[in-house]
C-alpha cells in the first residue's frame, strides 16, 4: 500500500510541475506600465493583490495562450481571459469597446469565483492593427487594472 501512496504522489509532484511554466522576467509584485502599443501586458489588484498576466502559461500551449483577447464581431465584445496565477484566471467580456469611452465589462471570474462587475475605459481600439489598451476604475473587488494587448477575431 505504501508503494502506491508513493507512486501517487510521484506522478502529482510530475504532474504539477509539467503542467506550468514560469517566466521569471515578468514581475508579480509590479504593475505593468500603462501603454497604448499593444505590448501584451495586463496587471490588477484584485482585493489589494497585484495580479499581472504573462508570468505563468502551459507548457501544453504557446505562451500567448496566458493572454486571450477575442472579439466577437457580430456582437461586439471583446472576451477577455488572462492566467494571473499558476492556477486561475481573470475573465470578463467588455462590451461595446469604443476608444475613448468607459465602458461596462461583465461575466466576470476569477477562477471559477464570480466577481463583481465593473467599468474599464478604453484608451486606444485600433481595428486595423488589433490593439486594445485600456484601465480599470476603482471597482468592487478589481482595481487599478491596466492592459494594452493585441486582440484575436472570434472567427480565428
Amino acid at each position: 500500500m505504501k508503494k502506491y501512496i508513493i507512486l501517487l504522489l510521484v506522478v502529482i509532484a510530475i504532474f504539477n510541475l509539467a503542467s506550468c511554466d514560469e517566466d521569471k522576467s515578468v514581475d508579480p509584485t509590479i504593475m505593468p506600465e500603462v501603454t497604448t502599443e499593444g505590448k501584451q501586458t495586463f496587471g490588477c489588484l484584485i482585493d489589494g493583490w497585484v495580479y499581472v498576466g504573462g508570468r505563468y502559461y502551459s507548457i501544453f500551449s504557446p505562451k500567448r495562450d496566458s493572454f486571450q483577447f477575442c472579439y466577437n464581431l457580430e456582437e461586439d465584445w471583446i472576451e477577455v481571459s488572462v492566467l494571473v496565477s499558476r492556477e486561475e484566471y481573470l475573465s470578463f467580456i467588455i462590451l461595446n469597446p469604443r476608444e475613448g469611452e468607459t465602458v461596462n465589462y461583465i461575466n466576470t471570474a476569477f477562477g471559477i469565483v464570480p466577481y463583481p462587475d465593473g467599468q474599464v475605459h478604453i484608451s486606444r481600439f485600433d481595428r486595423e492593427l488589433r490593439i486594445i489598451s485600456g484601465t480599470f476604475g476603482d471597482g468592487e473587488r478589481i482595481t487599478h487594472g491596466r492592459f494594452d494587448m493585441v486582440y484575436n477575431l472570434d472567427n480565428e
